[in-house]
């Protein structure tokens, strides 16, 4: 994912809001009858291999749905949140496109709140859910849980008339167990855009090796396959894995080589290295979620040549001049011709 194109930026792998009901990606969900269709995700990983540092930005364009919507995204440590600069990712897809080589092809032709009830604005606590830190970023209210068990986690959430539906709980039980961090965000739009859209915010975070939340609810799907991009920028090269078995991500690398831009202010690495990868599906494998690992020696993959199509014409007019012209020379010809006595052609 300049601002011309409305966005939600979130960084969640599920959502729950009243009645709620899974629709594609990042499993959003909703109240009501409406679905909520995902045209596509975006998300960028800055890892600082020398201090365990992950920063994590994402972004998704939803369609449909109602005002308010209701997310939690799980993080291995308590994260740092901040806005991240909106732009990132057309910044990252100029680049990608002025490393493309020039293919000529000539031719001729002729979220009011869902998430808290509450009229105070601060966190409500309940037994078994510790309320981490509580801030509003971007448009967007975000509170950092810490569960004891996935029924305190339910109980919290549904005593904010949240449906906590029996797929989600599932999805977030391995999460609770590995005490994870739950962020929940929540959103609301104007109810006369019919489309999604906030700005970008970051989540630093402490890990042994880079993560993206990848593993969805088993009931989530797309309505139709979705495109999803994923930018890792780091010291060198690197390759994703899938879940504890740490079986090969199979989505395209479109690009991998340095990152010649300026990198974002919070990317403290001396000579970044980006690997660009995409993924078109209508359901993620149930492999778990994403790691990435450096790859032995850095692996340069150059972007696909950009066709650039020349086509080339005559207007009539000219057709008919030229054919004028011609005619005229012909008939000059034939009158000289005939003056000196010479045979015409």
């Amino acid at each position: 994912m300049g601002g011309s194109r409305p966005r939600l930026s979130v960084w969640l792998i599920a959502a729950v809001a009243l009645h709620a009901r899974p629709a594609g990606a990042c499993a959003p969900a909703w109240s009501g009858d409406e679905a909520v269709q995902i045209a596509g995700e975006e998300a960028l990983i800055v890892w600082d291999a020398e201090r365990r540092l992950e920063h994590f930005v994402r972004t998704a364009t939803f369609q449909g749905g109602p005002r308010s919507f209701g997310f939690l995204v799980p993080v291995p440590a308590l994260p740092e949140i901040a806005e991240a600069d909106e732009q990132i990712f057309e910044h990252i897809e100029r680049f990608w496109e002025s490393s493309r080589p020039e293919e000529i092809n000539s031719r001729f032709e002729g979220l009011t709140s869902l998430f808290m009830r509450s009229k105070s604005a601060a966190p409500v606590a309940a037994a078994g859910v510790t309320v981490l830190s509580a801030t509003r970023v971007a448009g967007m209210d975000a509170v950092v849980l810490e569960a004891a068990s996935t029924k305190a986690l339910r109980d919290w959430l549904t005593a904010r008339e949240f449906d906590f539906r029996p797929e989600l709980e599932s999805w977030v039980e391995p999460y609770v167990a590995e005490r994870f961090k739950i962020v929940a965000f929540k959103y609301a739009r104007d109810t006369s855009d019919p489309r999604i859209g906030s700005r970008a915010v970051r989540l630093s975070f402490r890990t042994e090796e880079p993560f993206f939340p990848y593993r969805e609810p088993r009931d989530a799907g797309r309505l139709v396959p979705a495109l999803f991009r994923l930018y890792v920028i780091a010291a060198t090269s690197v390759e994703g894995v899938l879940g504890e078995a740490r079986s090969p991500w199979t989505a395209l690398v479109r690009y991998s080589g340095p990152f010649t831009p300026e990198p974002p202010a919070f990317a403290r690495i001396a000579s970044p290295w980006i690997t660009m990868f995409e993924e078109v599906s209508q359901k993620r494998p149930v492999a778990g979620d994403l790691y990435f690992r450096p790859t032995s020696a850095a692996r340069p993959i150059a972007a696909s040549p950009r066709v650039v199509e020349r086509r080339w014409g005559a207007p009539i007019e000219l057709l008919v001049a030229g054919l004028l012209i011609a005619g005229a020379v012909l008939v000059l010809f034939v009158q000289r011709a005939r003056s000196s006595g010479a045979p015409p052609p």
